[in-house]
């Protein structure tokens, strides 16, 4: 079914959007799906212009990058960096503010610094992928041990990569 499928291909791809079609209303692989990080269950015969606006979101949302981080002047070199490769660099400097912008930007990517302030590395990337679970994550830190509990405690297929800075921002943009 969509739903194996799907995962068989998180397992290949970590972080893969997908939207699922289906001719059933099944209540119980509609919510696995949901579960799972679907973008969207639709329904067939599938309303074509609806489909064409979603994929225009996604394409959109792929190229626009959300950076946690409490270091502003990281965010803006690593922001003006990306903004010269094409992509739309949005800024938080806590989870509350990465919340909001996910909630109302919807970016493909969030770039996720492990040490924020007031809040345990494992609760951002919980709340980061209840907010976007179809959205590609790449965690950061300073700390190698951070990055290393991150790495353990999540599922793999929730990360794309996981980067220790300082790391030289310009060999990484194709992320």
């Amino acid at each position: 079914n969509g739903v194996e499928t799907m995962k068989a291909l998180r397992s290949i791809r970590a972080g893969i959007r997908v939207i699922l079609m289906t001719a059933y209303t099944a209540a119980e692989l509609l919510a696995e799906a949901e579960r799972e990080g679907a973008v969207e269950v639709l329904a067939k015969p599938v309303a074509v212009p609806k489909l064409v606006r979603m994929l225009e979101e996604l394409a959109q949302g792929a190229r626009r990058v959300l950076l946690v981080d409490d270091d502003p002047e990281f965010l803006t070199m690593l922001r003006e960096r990306l903004s010269k490769h094409g992509f739309t660099a949005l800024q938080a400097a806590s989870l509350s503010a990465a919340l909001e912008q996910l909630e109302e930007d919807h970016p493909g990517v969030v770039v996720l610094d492990l040490r924020l302030p007031d809040v345990a590395a494992r609760d951002s990337i919980l709340a980061v992928k209840q907010m976007s679970p179809a959205g590609v994550l790449i965690l950061w830190s300073s700390n190698g041990a951070a990055i290393e509990d991150g790495d353990a405690t999540i599922p793999g297929s929730w990360m794309y990569a996981s980067l220790r800075k300082p790391f030289p921002p310009g060999r990484h943009v194709s992320l």
